[in-house]
């Protein structure tokens, strides 16, 4: 599946707007060979769990990918991802990656990153990069952030994995690989954008 266009999020009342995707708010069954490119917009006053292709995981992830635009404004936003906003219970992504840009200008943001913003306990993403802006504006308070997870496993549980994975360092501006990390099972590597161009990274 592929989808193309535009994903506006607005609101001026303090009500929560949760879990928008660019092919899918939530999925609980298998994802695969699918593709985004679009536009997602959040200026409610309250956000969460935003993905280029996926608001929340539940389920699995393959051989997909997500490209395109965020423009993240508003009171208060969390659990924002290039790819996956947020990664609940259980769930995998394989062989999968994300190019989107990020323009974050809220007064309060947390768990936000390249690939997905948050992964919760016993999840798992191997093989997968990210190569995208991020833009943190004039932001005055962000927690959480990371250049490929934002937030990552239990913090008494821990168990989230992140394998042979990795984001492009100079493009994203973020030197931080997870903004929170609760797992030792976790390592993503920072890359040069010359790394990220050379075929032997893949």
């Amino acid at each position: 599946c592929y989808t193309q266009g535009k994903v506006s999020i607005c609101g001026s009342n303090n009500s929560l707007k949760s879990h928008y995707g660019g092919l899918t708010g939530y999925n609980y069954g298998t994802v695969i060979h699918c593709k985004t490119n679009v536009e997602l917009i959040a200026s409610a006053s309250r956000a969460r769990c935003f993905g280029g292709l996926i608001g929340s995981n539940m389920g699995t992830i393959k051989e997909s990918c997500s490209a395109g635009y965020f423009n993240i404004s508003g009171k208060e936003n969390g659990y924002f991802g290039g790819l996956v906003g947020s990664c609940g219970y259980d769930s995998k992504i394989y062989d999968a990656y994300c190019r989107v840009d990020m323009n974050i200008n809220s007064e309060k943001c947390y768990a936000f990153a390249g690939f997905t913003g948050r992964q919760a306990y016993r999840t798992r993403i191997e093989r997968a990069y990210c190569s995208g802006e991020m833009n943190l504006g004039s932001t005055p308070s962000i927690t959480n952030l990371g250049g490929f997870c934002g937030y990552n496993g239990h913090h008494e549980l821990g168990n989230a994995a992140i394998k042979n994975c990795f984001w492009d360092i100079e493009k994203s501006g973020i030197s931080q690989d997870i903004g929170v990390n609760y797992s030792g099972g976790a390592s993503p590597v920072g890359l040069t954008t010359e790394q990220m161009l050379d075929m032997t990274t893949y």
